[in-house]
């Protein structure tokens, strides 16, 4: 999915979660990881951690989708290259 902050990306793809999809969402996982933005890691390191997030999820997206699973990507992929990658 893609689109601005705000405009229910997460609560689309918390609804089709609820319906049997793995649900990846780069947001969650950089909170359960390293914290909150600017209180428990600072400004500077975040693209460094959501690079390596991403990745992470990338790897299981492609193993989930090898196996059947119906997979939502929540991310903004407001950045044309996060689009095309």
């Amino acid at each position: 999915m893609c689109g601005v902050a705000g405009s229910g990306k997460t609560t689309y793809a918390k609804s089709l979660e609820s319906d049997g999809f793995e649900r990846l969402s780069i947001d969650e996982e950089i909170w359960r990881r390293f914290g909150r933005y600017g209180v428990d890691f600072a400004a500077d390191d975040y693209q460094r951690l959501s690079d390596s997030v991403e990745y992470d999820l990338r790897v299981r997206l492609i193993n989930l989708v090898r196996h059947g699973h119906d997979v939502v990507v929540d991310f903004s992929f407001w950045q044309r290259v996060s689009r095309d990658r």
